[in-house]
């Protein structure tokens, strides 16, 4: 049998093609995982994140691509962070999560409350685990917000710059992106080709059980 492939220093970490990995094979671990905060999947590291990434407009629906680099069945909580809150009462709050063929899987209640008056690191929790279809390499988390006076700033990634962030990427796999205007909660389904780049902003959003 032919050896395996060995790193620099010797250590054997991958098999040859149609053999085997060696049973001493490592594989180098990222400088940071989701774990690391307790968390299943997240969009970046939580230092990645700006001092803000804008305002929300009221009743758009902004969506941010969660990446799901290993299965996850199933999660109940979903986490972003405020840099700026809101004023006045809501009508129509909501954080939530959509499948790549833009199916709702799982939907907060208003969260109108929690966007006043304080910043930092807000959680939500789903009444039920919301349950994420085996095949999906990845999800949109998604909010939309309808303050009466201010709508809230939220922490972005990739320099809080869309085009950044969707760089070579066609409108149904958009890494941020908003999918509809003068909504009041988040539509059973949107339709993945209709995302667009434009006013939108690269938001992070982690997810837990």
């Amino acid at each position: 049998m032919t050896k395996p492939v060995v790193s620099q220093d010797g250590t054997a970490f991958l098999g040859n093609s149609g053999e085997p990995s060696d049973a001493a094979h490592i594989h180098a671990a990222a400088n940071w995982v989701p774990a690391d905060n307790g968390l299943v999947a997240a969009v970046a590291a939580p230092e990645t994140m700006s001092g803000g990434g804008g305002a929300t407009v009221a009743g758009t629906l902004y969506l941010s691509k969660i990446p799901l680099r290993y299965p996850v069945t199933v999660f109940s909580q979903i986490w972003f962070n405020i840099s700026s809150a809101g004023l006045g009462a809501s009508t129509g709050s909501f954080t939530g999560v959509y499948d790549p063929n833009g199916n709702l899987l799982g939907t907060s209640t208003d969260i109108g409350a929690s966007l006043l008056l304080s910043t930092g690191t807000k959680s939500f929790q789903f009444g039920t685990s919301v349950a994420i279809p085996a095949t999906a390499g990845f999800i949109w988390a998604a909010l939309v917000t309808n303050l009466a006076s201010t709508q809230p700033t939220l922490r972005s990634v990739g320099q809080g710059s869309p085009s950044v962030m969707n760089t070579n990427l066609g409108n149904a796999v958009l890494r941020c992106a908003i999918n509809g205007t003068s909504l009041s909660a988040l539509p059973a389904t949107i339709t993945p080709s209709s995302n667009a780049s434009a006013n939108s902003f690269p938001y992070w959003f982690g997810i837990s059980q």
